[in-house]
């Protein structure tokens, strides 16, 4: 049953990966209306947190950032898929590193480097990274 689950949803994923990015964001939004708007997914502990941390600003201020976030995790979910199929040529449009000379600097010395990345919008489109560097990557992870 577990492998028939996950073929249903890998089709299911590669489908939506195939999409042009427009289609994608209004599949995004319709995501959006029914996660926020209708089903209200976790929107009282995402209220809660917002007042929490964010005390000084009004509920007005807190209601547009509750609303972005709903949109930007629609997007990510959406964008994690498209990684399935996504182009390189496509993805370097999307993502692009500052700096990367002095990433090279430190490779022409062969000296170890640390990169960290934030875990905000397609982070794991970073393995785009490995066509402008030579060093090996490691990924560390903490929960």
């Amino acid at each position: 049953m577990g492998s028939i689950a996950y073929y249903l949803v890998y089709a299911i994923l590669w489908s939506i990966s195939i999409l042009p990015f427009p289609i994608l964001y209004f599949i995004s939004d319709c995501i959006y209306i029914l996660l926020y708007k209708i089903i209200g997914y976790r929107k009282k502990t995402v209220r809660y947190n917002l007042k929490l941390t964010l005390p000084h600003l009004s509920d007005k201020e807190r209601l547009q950032i509750e609303q972005n976030f709903y949109h930007q995790l629609c997007d990510m979910f959406l964008e994690m898929a498209k990684t399935l199929t996504i182009s390189a040529e496509e993805m370097d449009k999307r993502y692009q590193f500052t700096n990367i000379e002095l990433v090279k600097e430190y490779e022409k010395k062969n000296k170890s480097i640390i990169l960290m990345t934030p875990h905000y919008a397609s982070w794991e489109w970073i393995i785009i990274l490995g066509k402008y560097i030579d060093f090996k990557g490691f990924g560390i992870y903490k929960k």
